[in-house]
């Protein structure tokens, strides 16, 4: 897991920076092709702007917790779920969730859960 997982947590940065800069375009085209088809485009663009981009607004930087643990999605692809922090510039932590996979060969964000804390995975 250690060999294979700084290439998804590469894309998980990527897709962090880019939702601080609020650069939508770019969290579209990250998205696996597999979660858009299924929950379609519409949807996911009101997730980003409503509540992706919204949460990262004030983020500073991400918190040195990080808990990673395998991920296969509904399509099968597997990759890695990493619970985090987004640090504010006051030093508040706020939780969420991203999981990146491989499809056809490219690092995709599969799901993005912003505020959420779940038990025994974010330390």
């Amino acid at each position: 897991m250690a060999a294979r997982s700084p290439a998804y947590r590469a894309a998980a940065d990527r897709f962090i920076a880019a939702a601080v800069a609020g650069d939508a375009a770019t969290l579209e085209r990250m998205l696996s092709p597999a979660i858009v088809a299924r929950a379609g485009k519409e949807t996911l663009v009101k997730v980003l702007s409503g509540q992706v981009i919204p949460f990262f607004a004030e983020h500073q930087e991400t918190g040195r917790s990080v808990t990673t643990t395998n991920t296969t999605d509904g399509s099968g692809n597997q990759g890695f779920a990493y619970y985090m922090y987004s640090v504010n510039r006051a030093g508040q932590q706020k939780p969420f969730v991203i999981y990146v996979v491989d499809e056809g060969g490219q690092k995709a964000v599969a799901n993005i859960l912003v505020d959420q804390f779940v038990q025994g995975r974010h330390p």
